[in-house]
């Protein structure tokens, strides 16, 4: 991995970020949906909302701007709720020319919702183009 993404700055992303950066996986770029998260984590260098008491490395860049954390992205680890996967990809998917060339990580739990029904998460990205052998889980 050399740049890395992750998507969804509660708890589990942050920890996935911090845990990245420790093994030194590369560029490391941590997405958050909420600016006031993103603020917060980028004035004190620690998610005081969803993991307080543990410091972010300063490599990890924080923001708030999905285009901004997609450029030159090699890895993207999905670690938003599941209910928000569906949006999410499709932000993503129309922000990148090519998802299909990224590796895949899913680090999210859960089933898609998609149209009143629940399909695996791993379906879900097959059936927007993301090849199956491009997608790992956590």
């Amino acid at each position: 991995m050399s740049n890395v993404v992750v998507l969804g700055s509660g708890a589990w992303g942050t920890a996935l970020a911090m845990h990245l950066s420790r093994q030194g996986c590369g560029s490391i770029k941590l997405w958050s949906r909420s600016k006031d998260v993103c603020q917060t984590i980028c004035n004190h260098r620690e998610n005081l909302r969803y993991l307080p008491g543990y410091r972010l490395a300063d490599s990890i860049d924080v923001q708030s701007q999905l285009s901004l954390v997609l450029e030159k992205v090699d890895t993207i680890v999905l670690a938003v709720p599941s209910q928000a996967v569906v949006g999410v990809v499709d932000q993503v998917l129309n922000i990148l020319p090519q998802p299909d060339a990224l590796e895949w990580v899913v680090a999210t739990k859960g089933l898609a919702h998609i149209q009143g029904r629940h399909m695996l998460i791993s379906d879900y990205l097959s059936d927007v183009g993301i090849p199956t052998e491009k997608i790992a889980f956590l």
